[in-house]
């Protein structure tokens, strides 16, 4: 689960999405009529389909209802091609490694902040105004990067089982051993707690407030990075992305008929 943002051209979005909610309408209307969807015959079923994609046909929507004249753009990054984030496609995923999460955590604006969709899932973007921000959140980072406090992070440790005693606790631990053999790389969370196969550099802990998770408590772990390289290169890298298709958008020659769909 995660935060999805794609870059969407259209001449005339008003007219296209009015057409997709014709269609919409239309398909809830057949399959209504048509009864419990669970009685249906498969070729009753089939012939359902088969007139709501006509249907679109007829509005120029894909067979899934979508406009055929709004456009998804998607290109590779001409500065970090390998990248996940494209010129046309930003993610965050909602877990404490999603950039998102990380930028707030060390205060560098982010793509609410760059973009301010307004929980909306059609985002109207003041172009010029999210590539100054683009720029200052860039800036911000690059400065962050160099300071003492870039090479650590923090990790919000909570479960659904208080453990009693250290000898629990390495009860397990054993327990957990058994199930990591290799599968697991990244790490990972289950109802015992959390788990880190390679190994992390822990520098401190400090307990916190009682977790939502059945009022356990909840452990800070503070970790410092021990990559060769700045373990923020990527996020620094997905903002460089995020002011790349800013400026393709501000390239063409009609960019406010450029817009966001945000989609969690």
């Amino acid at each position: 689960m995660g935060l999805d943002v794609y870059l969407k051209h259209s001449t005339d979005r008003a007219a296209a999405l009015a057409r997709q909610k014709k269609a919409e309408d239309y398909s809830n209307e057949v399959w209504e009529k048509a009864g419990a969807y669970e009685l249906l015959s498969e070729e009753r079923k089939d012939q359902i389909r088969d007139a709501i994609k006509l249907y679109n046909s007829d509005l120029n929507l894909d067979e899934w209802g979508s406009p055929n004249d709004i456009t998804t753009i998607e290109l590779d990054s001409k500065v970090h091609p390998e990248h996940m984030f494209k010129v046309g496609y930003l993610r965050s995923s909602y877990n404490s490694g999603g950039i998102n999460s990380v930028l707030d955590r060390i205060k560098v604006p982010g793509l609410y902040e760059i973009f301010e969709p307004n929980d909306e899932y059609y985002v109207n973007v003041d172009w010029q105004q999210a590539r100054a921000r683009a720029t200052e959140s860039v800036a911000t980072m690059r400065h962050y990067m160099t300071t003492p406090m870039s090479q650590y992070d923090v990790i919000e440790v909570n479960g659904y089982d208080a453990v009693g005693s250290k000898e629990e606790a390495m009860e397990i631990l054993k327990k957990e051993l058994g199930i990591f053999k290799g599968t697991f790389k990244g790490g990972y969370s289950n109802r015992a707690g959390d788990w880190f196969p390679e190994g992390l550099q822990i520098v401190g802990a400090v307990p916190g407030k009682p977790s939502r998770f059945g009022g356990n408590p909840t452990y800070y772990l503070f970790t410092k990075s021990t990559e060769a390289d700045n373990h923020l290169n990527w996020y620094l890298q997905a903002l460089e992305v995020t002011a790349e298709m800013i400026d393709y958008v501000l390239a063409q020659p009609d960019p406010d008929n450029y817009f966001l769909t945000w989609s969690s």
